[in-house]
């Protein structure tokens, strides 16, 4: 199994009351919308983990998406590796973005 950290490597406003995050997990990047609050429909969140819109792409030549969610599922993660980072990705990557939110 493939070690996996989250590095951010990017934060930016999104101007709709979210940020967009970027970075590294493993051997994949990431590209996140995450939200202070949980979504007023759940349809709008990827599960509990604040997040309403995330691509996750394998690093290298052709930087191939192998998840994309975009406010409902598009693409999901198929590899164990894939779901291992996505897993990580929703159990984390809100903490990390809004660390002063990660009792929620």
């Amino acid at each position: 199994m493939i070690k996996m950290e989250i590095r951010i490597t990017q934060l930016r406003d999104s101007g709709t009351g979210g940020t967009w995050a970027d970075g590294t997990v493993g051997p994949f990047t990431f590209q996140a919308l995450v939200f202070k609050d949980h979504a007023a429909s759940k349809s709008f969140e990827l599960g509990r983990s604040r997040i309403s819109k995330m691509q996750v792409k394998l690093r290298g030549p052709e930087f191939r998406p192998v998840f994309n969610f975009d406010r409902g599922m598009d693409i999901p993660a198929k590899t164990a590796d894939a779901k291992n980072a996505v897993k990580l990705l929703t159990e984390q990557l809100a903490k990390l973005v809004f660390p002063k939110r990660a009792h929620i």
